[in-house]
Formats: C-alpha cells, structure tokens, sequence
C-alpha cells in the first residue's frame, strides 16, 4: 500500500440539494482502516431538507438518526482521523458542501476536500490517467453488485480500488474480490448501525 494516498470521504445527506450530512465515511487506503460516524441532525438544521429519494438510496431514516452522533462529536472525530492529510472524494463538490455544513455547525474549521477525482489523485501518483481511468471503470462494475450504498461501504470499495490500481498493473478478478471483501468486513466494523452486505 501506498503512504501518500489521500484519504477517501465519502458522505450521505438528507437531500442533494441544499441537504445535511447524516453519516460520514473516511477510508485510509495507505493504512487500510475506516472510521464512520451516523450524524444526528443538528437543532438548526430544517428536516424540510429531507428527501424520499435519497432516503431510498441511503437507506437511513430520520427515526435511525436518534442514535448518532452530535456535530461536534463528529467533528472532532473526523479531525483526530484527517490528521491534517488531504481527503478526497468521488464527487468532491457535494462532500465538500456537506462536511463544510457539518463543521459550521460545529463551529469547527473543516479539513480542505481535494477538487479533483480519485481517478486523478491515484493518476497525480504516476499511474496514467487511462489505465486507472479504464481499471477504476472496470472495479466500479464489481464494485455496485458488492456494497449497499453507505458512506463506510462507498469510502471502503474506492480505496479498494485505489489499493487495487496503485498494487497492481494487471487488475484480476480474483484480486479484486479478495480486496472487496476485506475492506468491506472493515466497513462493517465501522459502522454498525448497518446491514452492509
């Protein structure tokens, strides 16, 4: 594994648009740990931001949000875990608007999220922007069929991926289901108010 890799972040909310982050994922490809907090909603927080749609997606309910943690309990969690290295994120733009939401109502300062996808972070490496563009393509495929989508299983299954293209030339199957199912039993460690398969 790989010490320079950034942190993966990956993060669900309440609503895409406008919403507020309800659990937050951060996988550590270089050390191969997850850590994951369930967020409960913040008092200033308006639960009109709730959306059906994405409640089918995540999987969490309002009712499910009662047992997490507060904002400020996140994060400083998420701060001891970043430990001042860069996080980045499939979709840096919403996670980056949802963490800064999350660490102003904390009234904490928020870590920066890198503005660049994993594929060019793991490029930024020395891996060609093709083979890891085409690899991570190929690992997503395995990837959808293999985790429910939450934060800890989304943040574990992309540093799965960057484990697999920066290892590796030749990415197998084999390989990959061996990589999935050991970061997949550390997300599930993570976070147990799931049912990750």
């Amino acid at each position: 594994m790989v010490a320079a890799l950034p942190l993966i972040l990956d993060i669900e909310a309440s609503a895409l648009e406008n919403g507020f982050p309800i659990e937050l994922a951060i996988a550590d490809p270089g050390q191969g740990t997850v850590h994951a907090w369930l967020i409960r909603p913040y008092a200033g927080w308006a639960w009109d931001r709730w959306d059906a749609a994405s409640q089918k997606i995540h999987g969490l309910s309002k009712a499910d949000l009662d047992r997490g943690d507060d904002v400020l309990t996140v994060a400083q969690g998420v701060l001891r875990a970043v430990g001042g290295r860069k996080l980045a994120s499939d979709n840096p733009e919403f996670d980056g608007f949802w963490l800064g939401r999350l660490f102003e109502a904390a009234r904490e300062d928020a870590p920066a999220v890198e503005k660049r996808s994993l594929v060019d972070a793991a490029s930024a490496l020395g891996h060609r922007h093709g083979r890891v563009s085409a690899d991570i393509n190929a690992i997503n495929r395995a990837r959808n069929s293999a985790v429910d989508h939450s934060a800890a299983g989304d943040a574990a299954s992309w540093a799965a991926a960057i484990e697999l293209i920066v290892g590796r030339e030749e990415v197998d199957l084999p390989r990959i289901d061996s990589i999935f199912e050991k970061w997949i039993a550390r997300a599930q460690a993570a976070s147990p108010w799931r049912g990750i398969r």
